[in-house]
């Protein structure tokens, strides 16, 4: 972390006062959140270092140049510095923001890994999501780039199965825990993540908890 007026930034990522004041219960996790949360783990989460060749964290702005941008030129050119030809694991935050703008009202998770034969979208709201459609653009942009690195072959997208989220603000929260569960269990779990939702409840208090120990740093 280092201090940058009234911002703490944190490697590409920098949050505000009240970015940090959504952490609380009923806080709707926002861009700059979501955004810190993917650095954390490419950078200090446990098994960072595990992974730090093989898996990638897109920031959540980055996911939505690449899904609004409307040329093959200007998608290759966004993926191309992500520097992905390598990674086993790819995860991408999706908010249902139509416009290249930061804003929405969910969140939900695409991952792609070269041990599963489809790309995979969690979405803590249950099935036939409403996500889906911009997932499926998402993935043809990201096969289409990968296979003229290394001729993967593309990947069609289902829908996994997570822990279903009992209010409106939690899906944030979720993608995180998401992550989390898949870093921790691997290709094993397949298209299903389980915990149970106290594991939910209790993801606010510990990211609090873990911006605090990092800000100690500066």
């Amino acid at each position: 972390w280092r201090f940058k007026m009234s911002l703490w930034v944190y490697h590409e990522s920098q949050l505000a006062p009240h970015d940090l004041a959504l952490l609380k219960p009923g806080g709707w996790l926002n861009d700059d959140l979501l955004g810190f949360i993917f650095e954390y783990f490419t950078h200090d989460h446990p098994e960072s270092a595990r992974f730090a060749e093989t898996a990638a964290f897109i920031h959540p702005c980055t996911v939505q140049l690449v899904s609004a941008t409307n040329t093959s030129e200007e998608v290759a050119c966004v993926l191309e510095a992500l520097g992905l030809g390598r990674k086993e694991w790819i995860f991408l935050p999706l908010n249902d923001q139509t416009e290249d703008a930061a804003g929405g009202t969910h969140w939900a998770l695409l991952v792609y890994s070269r041990a599963h034969t489809h790309t995979v979208l969690y979405d803590s709201m249950g099935q036939r999501s409403a996500l889906l459609s911009k997932a499926h653009t998402i993935a043809k942009r990201l096969d289409s780039h990968l296979h003229s690195l290394d001729q993967r072959p593309p990947r069609p997208v289902m829908e996994g199965v997570c822990p279903i989220q009992t209010n409106g603000f939690d899906c944030g929260v979720c993608v995180a825990a998401n992550i989390e569960h898949l870093l921790l269990h691997g290709p094993a779990t397949g298209s299903t993540i389980t915990y149970d939702l106290g594991h939910i409840t209790a993801q606010r208090p510990r990211w609090q908890a873990l911006i605090a120990a990092l800000r100690q740093r500066v």
